[in-house]
C-alpha cells in the first residue's frame, strides 16, 4: 500500500504520430526509496529474478544496444551548445569547479533517488560521488535539442552517457572493477547563460546491476 513515485523522462522519435524510437530512463533509485529499500538491494533482488526468468541480468549497454535507423541530431543552437560544452568539461574533463560557469548560484537540480541539489556546494558533492566512482570515465553526448518560448526560459533536453570502470569509493559503493554504462537524460532550464533548474535522471538501479553481475560473474571465476 506505499505510495511510490519516480521520474521517468523518454527521448522518442515520433513519425505520423507514433513513437518509432525511444529511449527511456525511469528513476529506479526513486522506485526502490518509496519502497524503503536501499537501491542497491533492489538490484540484488532484480538480478536474482532476472536470471530465473531470463537466465541472465537485463540492463542496458551500448553491446546490448540494437541499432535503429534514426541518427541522433546535436542542436547547433550556441546555448544548447555551450550548455553540453559545460557538461563535458565537468564529467569529461572531470572539473567540478566549472559548475559554477554553468549553473546559477542558486540552482535546483533533481538527482537519481529523489534528491534535490541547491546550489553549487549540493550539485559539486554529487557530481564528485560520480566521478570518484568512475575515474577517468568517458563522457558522451548522443542527443541535444532546445525549445524556446517568449516569456519562458530556454529549455534543453539532452541524452548523455558515462562509461569507466568502478575503481574508486564513491557514488556506488566499494570498488570491484566493472564495467560501468551510464546513460542519463536531462531536462534544463536557463535564463540568460545560466541553469537555473534542471532534472538528471539514471537509473541507479541498473548501475548497481551491472556492478553485481561483474561481482557474481568475478566470484564464480575463482
Amino acid at each position: 500500500g506505499a505510495l511510490v513515485k519516480s521520474r521517468i523522462i523518454a527521448d522518442c522519435v515520433v513519425v505520423g504520430g507514433q513513437v518509432v524510437e525511444e529511449w527511456l530512463v525511469r528513476d529506479g533509485a526513486g522506485f526502490a526509496v518509496a519502497l524503503g529499500m536501499a537501491p542497491a538491494d533492489m538490484a540484488a533482488m532484480l538480478v536474482a529474478a532476472d536470471r530465473t526468468v531470463l537466465g541472465h541480468s537485463g540492463y542496458f549497454t551500448p553491446a546490448r544496444d540494437v541499432a535503429g535507423a534514426y541518427q541522433p541530431r546535436l542542436s547547433d543552437d550556441p546555448v544548447a551548445a555551450r550548455y553540453a560544452d559545460g557538461w563535458r568539461r565537468i564529467w569529461d574533463e572531470a572539473t567540478p569547479a566549472a559548475i559554477r560557469t554553468l549553473y546559477a548560484q542558486g540552482a535546483a537540480v533533481t538527482l537519481p533517488g529523489g534528491g534535490i541539489a541547491n546550489g553549487w556546494g549540493e550539485i559539486d558533492r554529487f557530481v564528485i560521488a560520480y566521478l570518484a566512482a568512475l575515474p577517468g570515465a568517458a563522457f558522451r553526448v548522443h542527443s541535444l535539442t532546445i525549445n524556446r518560448a517568449p516569456d519562458h526560459p530556454v529549455r534543453i533536453a539532452m541524452r548523455w552517457s558515462l562509461d569507466g570502470t568502478h575503481a574508486g569509493h564513491g557514488a556506488f559503493g566499494s570498488p570491484g572493477g566493472a564495467p560501468l554504462h551510464i546513460m542519463g537524460i536531462n531536462h534544463a532550464q536557463l535564463w540568460g547563460d545560466r541553469v537555473v533548474a534542471e532534472w538528471i535522471l539514471v537509473d541507479e538501479v541498473a548501475v548497481h546491476k551491472q556492478r553485481l553481475d561483474h561481482a557474481s560473474h568475478d566470484q564464480f571465476q575463482r
